[in-house]
C-alpha cells in the first residue's frame, strides 16, 4: 500500500491514495489523519502542521508570493520531514513517498 504525503493549503489533509490498495482501504484520494489510527500524539503533530500550512498561502492573494519567511519556510520543512519519519515508523507496512514541496 502506498500513500503520497504533501500539503495543499486548504484541503485539510496532508496524505493522499496513491494505489489501489490505498485507495480501497482509505477511499478516492484525500486520506484523513484520524483514518490512519496512529497515536493522538502523532495525529495531533499531523493536523497541527496541516493548520500551519494554511498559513503559507495568502488567502487575499492566492497566486501571490508566500507571507511566509525564508526561515518559516526552511522551520516549516524541518518539522514536515520530521513528522514524515516518525509516520514512517508508525506506519511501517505502509510506503509513504514525500511529494512535498516548500511553500
Amino acid at each position: 500500500m502506498r500513500l503520497r504525503f504533501f500539503f495543499d493549503p486548504g484541503a485539510g489533509v496532508c496524505f493522499w491514495s496513491g494505489d489501489d490498495e490505498a485507495r480501497a482501504r482509505f477511499g478516492d484520494y484525500p486520506v484523513d489523519i484520524a483514518a490512519l489510527g496512529l497515536d493522538p500524539a502523532l495525529a495531533a503533530r499531523g493536523e497541527a502542521l496541516i493548520a500551519r500550512h494554511d498559513l503559507s498561502l495568502d488567502w487575499n492573494d492566492p497566486g501571490g508570493p508566500s507571507p511566509w519567511t525564508g526561515a518559516e519556510r526552511a522551520a516549516f520543512a524541518a518539522d514536515a520531514r520530521a513528522f514524515l519519519a516518525d509516520m514512517r515508523g508508525a506506519l511501517p507496512s505502509i510506503r509513504i513517498d514525500d511529494e512535498t514541496v516548500s511553500p
